[in-house]
């Protein structure tokens, strides 16, 4: 049902998707090698669709993406869940136990090969510009990565996602210019 939608999605907002056959064939021997980590980068809402989609489209397994817990509204946050979303706190200061419950669920999954997928900037880049990258998640995925079983790979994937225009740029355009940002909301999806 996830991927019928994106497809109804995709085409009535995008002249077309394009990917490398050697990009998916990267992905699928990153897998049979040990953890791919994909690290996009991060300019629309539709990064993570757009990647698990084609992902499920070339029979690739699907990653688990961290996602900040702005997304976990009702009712598309427990759909995003069963789609690979975990949500993490955007900050982590003043709380001393979910990092290192956060860092331990990340060692598992490395360390059972599950695809990852988390965005180095942390959050969407509202200029287009590649944001500086926040080096939280990296540093565990990192630390996770120095302790996986002797005989497989850590491999990071870093994705470049280009738009001719991005679906959240009139939103942008208003935050930019002095605007408060908007709640992630049902509403704000379908606009």
């Amino acid at each position: 049902a996830a991927s019928f939608f994106c497809r109804f999605l995709f085409n009535r907002i995008f002249s077309g998707v394009d990917i490398r056959p050697e990009d998916v064939e990267r992905i699928r021997m990153a897998t049979r090698n040990g953890t791919p980590i994909l690290v996009p980068c991060h300019r629309s809402h539709l990064d993570y669709l757009l990647i698990s989609w084609i992902c499920y489209k070339e029979d690739l397994a699907l990653p688990y993406i961290v996602a900040g817990e702005n997304l976990s509204f009702f009712p598309l946050g427990s759909l995003f869940r069963r789609m690979g979303a975990f949500f993490i706190k955007r900050s982590f200061k003043g709380d001393p136990i979910f990092p290192v419950v956060f860092e331990r669920y990340l060692r598992q999954m490395v360390r059972d090969e599950y695809p990852i997928e988390f965005f180095i900037e942390g959050g969407r880049s509202r200029s287009g510009k590649v944001l500086p990258p926040k080096l939280g998640v990296l540093s565990m995925v990192v630390d996770a990565a120095s302790k996986r079983r002797e005989d497989r790979d850590v491999l990071f994937l870093p994705i470049a996602i280009s738009y001719e225009q991005i679906a959240e740029a009139k939103a942008y355009r208003k935050e930019l210019t002095g605007a408060e940002k908007k709640t992630e909301s049902v509403g704000q999806v379908v606009r």
